[in-house]
């Protein structure tokens, strides 16, 4: 049964907010934080770097449920006019 966490994130994990939708049988799910948040456990995202990461999502029954491979993060799109913050 789907399920939503009552309450909002503090500290270093407020600095992630996130949307998802479903449709066309896919998920899409959009991710959006500062470049640097000042915080010492972010990275602090040069737009002319590309970063490797992954992406894993959690149902909260203490087990992982799906995790990417590895991805970049590459900002090229954002210095071609979208919003970068």
């Amino acid at each position: 049964m789907p399920q939503y966490v009552a309450g909002n994130p503090v500290g270093s994990a407020a600095d992630v907010r996130a949307k998802g939708a479903w449709a066309n049988g896919r998920w899409t799910l959009e991710f959006e934080r500062r470049l640097d948040t000042r915080n010492p456990d972010d990275t602090a995202f040069d737009t002319k770097r590309v970063y490797k990461m992954a992406l894993a999502a959690f149902d909260r029954t203490g087990e992982m449920d799906k995790a990417s491979d590895l991805v970049e993060l590459n900002f090229a799109q954002a210095r071609r006019g979208n919003k970068v913050k």
